[in-house]
């Protein structure tokens, strides 16, 4: 019996823990551009509500592209940019250190924690994270800030009704 159970913990620390499984889903929906479904999103809290600056939290895209990795970070620098927001070089160095190219179905995570910072998993995946207290606001503003290009789609992800 301790034999079994020997395996049993090695088996399941060998298995890659779901890095949003602690949290609840606040709200979903998807981004078109045009006619063209880019991607799921989701939204998670600890609570399922939504409070800005409030950790943990996790968005998570589901693609149903393929995208490139630079087209994806060039996406996120328009967006700073059009949001004006004061980003830093080097987190656009490190997205693209981080982010591989998609395929329609992988998935990236950006989990955001007090204890371990900024995270981002893909297909659950650790694949990088960036040290910066303020890159968790700067990122989660793209689709949550009041003046977010979809106020639709963040009306759906945090269920404020104020956009």
């Amino acid at each position: 019996m301790k034999f079994l159970l020997v395996l049993l913990m090695l088996f399941s620390s060998a298995i890659p823990a779901d890095p949003i499984a602690r949290l609840v889903l606040v709200g979903q929906g998807e981004m078109n551009w045009m006619l063209w479904k880019l991607y799921d999103i989701r939204l998670y809290s600890a609570d399922g509500g939504y409070a800005k600056n409030s950790v943990p939290v996790a968005l998570s895209i589901t693609y149903a592209r393929d995208i490139k990795a630079t087209r994806l970070v060039q996406s996120t620098v328009d967006e700073w940019q059009r949001l004006s927001i004061d980003y830093r070089p080097q987190w656009v160095q490190q997205l693209e250190q981080i982010w591989p190219s998609v395929k329609a179905g992988d998935t990236i995570d950006f989990v955001v924690d007090a204890e371990q910072g900024n995270q981002f998993y893909w297909n659950k995946k650790l694949i990088g994270e960036i040290d910066d207290t303020s890159f968790s606001e700067a990122f989660l503003s793209i689709w949550l800030s009041a003046n977010s290009r979809q106020p639709g789609l963040r009306k759906l992800l945090t269920g404020d009704d104020n956009v």
